[in-house]
């Protein structure tokens, strides 16, 4: 009896214990997000300052609030060939990324300068949230624009293209400028990547028609698109919707197998549609009319292959 009294009053020293034990422990993760926090908030305070001198060095100017506090600006102009680019401020400068990391393209504290400065000269803080009505047959036929920024509040602007805020000349023209840059200069990055991997993995160069292909649609159910780090896959149907990551080497693979399908020499067909699309030029669609093309079971398999890929990371059959 003794002895259980000893083992029942020594309970609490024992959970004391314990509590002690973990206690520098808890107090050390503690200090770890304090330092981070202090590391991130001391780190911010020098971008800005930085930010500050180079504004009133390049427009004479102190920079505004508006524009000290843009964290990111995007940009969506919906069309049969939609456009969209997301900038986003890093210590450095800029990374600017065009449709979903297609392309990705560093940018100077002097290019993010400038493209504040353009936000700030539209007044775009002081637009309207919605400019004309956007009805149902906007969106579905790509008759809109969207603009993003993320700064000290989330502003979002959007509209139809038959109303548009004050400034726009002003706004679009710095927004296809940027476009301009990224699709030129981070199209001329990845395109040296791809041609050295290609000629590593298949011994000869890689033929306009594949280095030019950014995206192929087939049936409106499976989509494979070009990215800066190899590719992804898109299925949706009724009952599924999933996305696959590729790598770039699954990418060259899937535009070496196109390209010995001569699918770009067949003819259109009724009973299957396949849109591919290219950077800088014309995209090739294939529907409406009769016949397959050459190569038709090569071409099928390919795809087939494409959708088993993504169903598999979904678990379907």
């Amino acid at each position: 009896m003794p002895k259980l009294i000893t083992i029942i009053l020594m309970l609490p020293l024992l959970c004391c214990s314990e509590v002690q034990q973990f206690k520098p422990i808890a107090d050390k993760k503690t200090e770890q997000i304090e330092l981070t926090k202090k590391n991130t908030e001391n780190t911010e305070i020098g971008l800005e300052n930085k930010l500050k001198n180079e504004y009133k060095k390049k427009f004479g100017v102190p920079i505004s609030d508006f524009e000290l506090s843009i964290k990111s600006v995007y940009f969506n102009d919906y069309g049969s060939d939609s456009r969209s680019f997301l900038v986003t401020r890093t210590a450095t400068g800029a990374l600017a990324k065009y449709r979903n990391s297609e392309l990705d393209l560093e940018l100077s504290v002097g290019e993010w300068l400038d493209l504040i400065n353009t936000l700030h000269k539209c007044n775009v803080n002081k637009w309207k949230k919605e400019y004309g009505d956007i009805g149902i047959f906007d969106l579905l036929n790509g008759y809109t624009w969207e603009l993003r920024i993320l700064s000290s509040e989330k502003l979002k602007f959007e509209g139809n293209k038959q109303e548009y805020p004050p400034n726009w000349d002003e706004f679009i023209k710095a927004m296809n400028a940027m476009e301009a840059r990224i699709k030129k200069e981070g199209s001329a990055k990845l395109e040296a990547k791809l041609k050295a991997e290609y000629k590593k993995r298949f011994g000869i160069p890689i033929s306009d028609f594949e280095l030019s292909t950014t995206k192929v649609v087939y049936l409106r159910k499976i989509s494979v698109t070009r990215t800066t780090t190899g590719a992804y896959i898109e299925y949706s149907s009724d009952d599924l919707k999933q996305k696959q990551e590729l790598s770039t080497d699954e990418w060259l693979d899937f535009i070496n197998a196109l390209h010995k399908c001569d699918i770009n020499k067949g003819k259109d067909s009724e009973r299957w549609a396949l849109r591919i699309y290219f950077l800088s030029k014309d995209k090739l669609v294939f529907s409406n009319f009769s016949g397959y093309p050459s190569n038709q079971d090569e071409f099928q398999k390919l795809m087939d292959d494409m959708e088993k890929k993504v169903k598999k990371k979904a678990g379907a059959k």
